[in-house]
């Protein structure tokens, strides 16, 4: 009933007024508080709006998905989840190979951090005294190589020098030059003896050793066995284990070989049986 009775003098009093006093701010505003207050059906007349009042559009309603739309919307899920398998994929790939690498650059830095501080230095140390023995062993046995190799040609010298010396004291016009290459022999025997340069001879009774051993004759011998030495027939020379020249020696070829008795019985047998054949032949006619 009160709203009724407010609308009622609003619309009186919006008769009464002039337009003009109308548009007055304060007036205007006074008229749309009272119209907010009133409920939306109880409107003032468009005289006192200016405008008339603009109906309240209902909420658009939303458009229903259509059938096939969300069977579209699924058939495209297969193929994105595909893609991003694959990409996956690749990126397990990718790091597979950053950490073969990683592990790898790891690696090599564990060896470098190995090779640095104390342990560098001492492992730098070992293995600077074994390529030093190395070499030290190296160059002795080089040494001793190139000291065979150069003795071996001076061998049969040697020997004609000792032989020559053993001559002193035989011929009285000749000792004057024996005197005379005596300090020479001298110096030579003690080269050799540093060297451990010396003369050897094959012993009889020892076996033939081709390391050692020169063969120049070989010779049945009933009791010797074969491959044994029988006699040295010309010296050797060692420097210390190696073999400057090896030394002569006549070789037992064992016993010599005796016929079987069976072949000399056959043998035997033959002329028997021409015998026997001659005799019945003589004796057929004389008993005829």
């Amino acid at each position: 009933m009160r709203l009724a009775t407010r609308a009622l003098l609003l619309a009186l009093l919006a008769q009464l007024l002039q337009p003009a006093e109308l548009l007055n701010p304060s007036v205007l505003g006074t008229l749309r508080r009272c119209q907010s207050a009133l409920p939306r059906r109880a409107l003032l007349p468009r005289c006192v709006a200016g405008v008339e009042p603009e109906a309240e559009e209902p909420p658009a309603a939303e458009d229903p998905p259509a059938a096939g739309a969300e069977e579209q919307s699924e058939e495209p899920a297969e193929p994105k989840a595909k893609s991003e398998k694959a990409l996956l994929k690749e990126q397990i790939a990718e790091l597979e190979r950053t950490l073969t690498s990683a592990r790898g650059a790891a690696n090599a830095a564990e060896e470098k951090l190995k090779d640095s501080g104390e342990n560098g230095y001492m492992l730098l140390a070992a293995n600077f005294e074994r390529a030093r023995a190395q070499a030290r062993t190296s160059l002795k046995s080089q040494g001793r190589y190139g000291r065979v190799a150069a003795v071996r040609p001076l061998v049969d010298f040697i020997e004609t020098f000792d032989a020559l010396q053993a001559e002193r004291g035989a011929d009285a016009a000749a000792d004057p030059v024996h005197d005379f290459y005596e300090g020479i022999y001298k110096q030579l025997q003690e080269q050799l003896g540093e060297w451990k340069a010396r003369a050897f001879a094959a012993k009889p009774g020892d076996a033939f050793d081709v390391s050692q051993h020169t063969m120049l004759d070989s010779v049945h011998d009933e009791e010797v066995a074969a491959g044994v030495i029988i006699s040295c027939d010309r010296p050797g020379w060692l420097m210390g284990d190696d073999v400057l020249k090896s030394a002569g020696c006549t070789v037992s070829a064992g016993p010599k070989a005796v016929p079987k008795p069976e072949e000399s019985a056959e043998e035997g047998a033959e002329p028997q049986e021409g015998a026997g054949k001659e005799e019945a032949a003589g004796a057929g006619p004389a008993d005829a």
